[in-house]
């Protein structure tokens, strides 16, 4: 992957690997990566969803949205609804880029939102 000046912009190899893998979000003007020196972590925001990553190996990991539902019933139609295929597919590979990372620490958070999410990581996985 050629690195671009939106990476070379971030600091940390775990903001630059979030950028590699949402670059068409980036340059779509859709998505920003934000890193947070003081707290050793990257967000990964979007106007609808916020994904956030401490650590490097990330050691944390969740998913916040607008709109957050109350129910477990309704969350992964909460996330289809504001993440698009493209989110999810950039969120797949980065998952796949951290060596599964992502998914296992969203699934560990103890937030069900995001533990939904590592579900949907797993399930719409290319084969």
């Amino acid at each position: 992957m050629e690195r671009s000046e939106r990476e070379d912009a971030l600091l940390t190899p775990l903001g630059q690997t979030c950028a590699a893998h949402f670059a068409p979000g980036i340059d779509a003007g859709e998505i920003d990566v934000v890193e947070l020196p003081d707290e050793g972590a990257v967000e990964v925001q979007a106007d609808e969803w916020t994904l956030y990553l401490q650590g490097d190996p990330v050691a944390l990991a969740f998913i916040a949205i607008e709109d957050e539902p109350e129910g477990a019933d309704t969350m992964q139609q909460a996330l289809r609804t504001v993440l698009t295929p493209d989110d999810l597919s950039s969120l797949q590979e980065l998952n796949a880029g951290l060596g599964g990372a992502l998914g296992e620490r969203l699934a560990a958070s103890g937030d069900a939102l995001s533990a939904t999410l590592a579900g949907l990581l797993r399930r719409d996985a290319p084969a």
